[in-house]
């Protein structure tokens, strides 16, 4: 929903420095990973939430945030603006506007973030490796690893592996009709 909420205020509003944040947003997505992993860990070291569930939730809002917002905003960019002329006239705030106007006839597109954002996060490994330290906050990916033991179990390592992979599996046949259009239309316009 950030994404949404930002790429609507990128695609509609003209407000100075509009192009250079986007920009800046843009340049964001381009650092490796692995170049911030260190000072990432050293920051929430410091305040106080390494090694726990919000301090794997912000740096994934902090990646994916971007990516959403850039996405969004293109898909924005492709309806036009006498629907929100004519939310204005009926009396619409920015926010409803966005809300119930924009938001249902962006739907496929937001479906599209939602399922690459939800495969981005479900199986990101650096930062969960990084800043999870105790078994009680590894994300799967990280705690798959630790399985090992002195042999490996095939059997249990294959059986989770399994259930790893089921939850993405299902959000993808469950949205894969809305996945297949919001790709379609991404590809059409232009």
């Amino acid at each position: 929903m950030l994404g949404a909420a930002g790429g609507f205020g990128f695609s509609k509003f003209r407000f100075f420095g509009r192009k250079a944040l986007l920009s800046l947003m843009l340049l964001t997505m381009t650092f490796p990973l692995g170049a911030i992993l260190i000072p990432l860990f050293i920051m929430e070291f410091r305040i106080g939430i390494n090694d726990t569930l919000l301090g794997l939730i912000l740096p994934n809002i902090a990646v994916n945030v971007p990516f959403a917002i850039f996405i969004m905003q293109a898909i924005y960019k492709s309806i036009p603006d006498e629907l929100i002329d004519s939310a204005e006239i009926d009396g619409c705030s920015a926010f409803r506007t966005w809300f119930n106007i924009m938001l249902p006839v962006s739907k496929n597109g937001l479906l599209v973030v939602t399922i690459l954002t939800f495969g981005s996060v479900w199986g990101e490994y650096p930062l969960g490796m990084t800043l999870a330290s105790s078994s009680r906050s590894y994300p799967l990916a990280v705690g798959i690893t630790f399985l090992k033991e002195e042999y490996w179990n095939f059997g249990v390592m294959s059986a989770v592996i399994l259930l790893a992979i089921v939850p993405p599996v299902i959000v993808f046949i469950f949205f894969r009709k809305y996945f297949q259009q919001g790709i379609a239309i991404g590809a059409l316009k232009g």
